[in-house]
C-alpha cells in the first residue's frame, strides 16, 4: 500500500492533506492545485503515484454530471488507507511545528535570560 510512497514530499503531504479538510468530499486535479498553490504539472503525477499506493479512489466523470462540453474530470478521494496515513502525516507536522515553536521560545528565553545577567 504506502511502499509506492517512498518518500513523502512536501507536495505530496500538502496534496494528501488536502483531502482531509473534507474527507467524504471528491475532488479532481484543478480544484487541488487551486488549493493547494502546487502547480497543475506536479499535482497530477501526485495523484496518480497515490492512487497506484491505494491511497486514493478515482472515477471519471459521467456525461451527465458534464453539461458544460468539457473534457470529462476524474475525480479522487481518499480510500480508508489514505486517511489513515494522511492523518498521521498531519500530526508529524503539527508535531514538527510545535517542536520548532518550542525551540525558538527556548532559544528567545536563553537570550533574555543572558542578557538580563549580564
Amino acid at each position: 500500500m504506502y511502499d509506492m510512497i517512498q518518500r513523502m514530499t512536501i507536495a505530496t503531504r500538502t496534496v494528501l492533506l488536502a483531502f482531509l479538510n473534507d474527507p467524504d468530499v471528491e475532488l479532481f486535479g484543478h480544484q487541488l492545485a487551486i488549493r493547494t498553490g502546487i502547480s497543475h504539472g506536479t499535482v497530477y503525477p501526485i495523484l496518480a503515484r497515490l492512487a497506484r499506493a491505494g491511497l486514493l479512489t478515482h472515477r471519471w466523470e459521467t456525461q451527465g454530471e458534464n453539461n458544460w462540453g468539457r473534457p470529462p474530470r476524474q475525480y479522487y478521494r481518499l480510500t480508508p488507507d489514505g486517511r489513515e496515513l494522511a492523518r498521521k502525516e498531519q500530526a508529524a507536522a503539527e508535531r514538527k511545528a510545535l517542536r520548532a515553536e518550542m525551540q525558538a521560545l527556548c532559544a528567545r528565553l536563553a537570550t533574555t535570560t543572558k542578557e538580563t545577567t549580564t
